[in-house]
């Protein structure tokens, strides 16, 4: 099996990556001089988490910017989506990687099961949405990051489609 480290990423000089979740991609793709836009839920761990990255960084390092995004409101990606695209014009990776793993179930304001809506739903219409600005790209790319958390605790029966609006 072949390994990956941080020394096999090139340099981003004029790559545009906006990214869900993940400070160690943020912080690794930073150090290879990506500009970066940091989709994040909670205001104040976004100001932690990037005063945190900052100062990894070099002085010159290029441009970490921060949009408010939670994924578990489809409103909000939406307002997120189009903030992105009124501050650039320029998308080249979009990664999502932001997820949720927990034992009580919920629905969201737009009545959605929590965890699909925040782990499927929101980057499904968060890509929708940069698509057009993706497009634009020379290279675009999307990734889309999950854990092995769903083989352990998904339904033996599979995925509910139904009842994907209720707890």
């Amino acid at each position: 099996m072949a390994s990956f480290t941080d020394a096999d990423i090139p340099d981003l000089t004029g790559k545009v990556i906006a990214i869900t979740g993940g400070l160690t991609t943020s912080r690794l793709l930073a150090s290879h001089n990506a500009t970066l836009i940091l989709l994040c839920r909670d205001p104040s761990k976004t100001t932690t988490a990037t005063t945190t990255l900052k100062q990894t960084l070099p002085q010159n390092h290029a441009p970490i910017s921060t949009i408010p995004c939670d994924l578990s409101s489809l409103p909000s990606v939406r307002l997120a989506a189009s903030t992105l695209r009124s501050q650039t014009k320029q998308l080249d990776i979009l990664i999502c990687n932001a997820g949720i793993m927990s034992f009580t179930p919920g629905l969201t304001s737009s009545g959605h099961e929590k965890h699909m809506c925040v782990n499927h739903l929101g980057h499904a219409l968060l890509i929708n949405l940069l698509l057009p600005l993706l497009s634009a790209s020379h290279d675009p790319r999307i990734i889309s990051l999950t854990s092995k958390m769903a083989f352990y605790y998904a339904p033996s029966s599979g995925i509910e489609f139904e009842g994907l609006k209720s707890e």
